[in-house]
């Protein structure tokens, strides 16, 4: 007797939802989207805190403690550059042009940090990242006035 092995069948079904055209299939298997789906009506009149603070609190991001890390790197880097001075100078002395060249780069970067997370920020964040510039381009002020002395 010729037995052929059987092998198990293989089906193949498409189970897109839409098909090229753009056109919903019918009989598709796959639930609409979830924007489609409808969602639950909420009223702003049932929060318990006035004028909307529970939305904005919700929206609100929670401080983050890596970017204060960053901020503190950036910050203590500059700060070392502006300390750094070459053989016996004293404390008075004006800082290298390498030094202000690298307190202007951080300050750039601080910049640019606040620029690309403004309104994304914890209000403690934004205020830590605005202390950090705020403190760096005074000192920047101060070592571009001894520099030209």
């Amino acid at each position: 007797m010729n037995e052929e092995p059987t092998s198990p069948k293989i089906v193949v079904r498409d189970r897109r939802a839409f098909r090229k055209d753009g056109t919903r299939r019918q009989g598709s298997e796959d639930s609409p989207p979830a924007a489609e789906s409808p969602r639950p009506a909420t009223s702003p009149e049932v929060s318990s805190e006035p004028d909307g603070a529970a939305a904005s609190a919700a929206a609100e991001p929670a401080p983050d403690a890596r970017l204060q890390q960053l901020v503190s790197l950036l910050f203590s880097q500059a700060a070392a550059m502006l300390e750094s001075r070459s053989g016996a100078e004293t404390k008075s002395a004006a800082p290298s042009k390498e030094a202000l060249s690298g307190l202007r780069m951080v300050i750039g970067l601080l910049e640019m940090l606040d620029e690309k997370t403004r309104g994304r920020l914890a209000p403690e964040d934004a205020r830590f990242v605005a202390d950090a510039l705020f403190r760096l381009r005074m000192s920047y002020l101060n070592a571009t006035r001894k520099a030209e002395a």
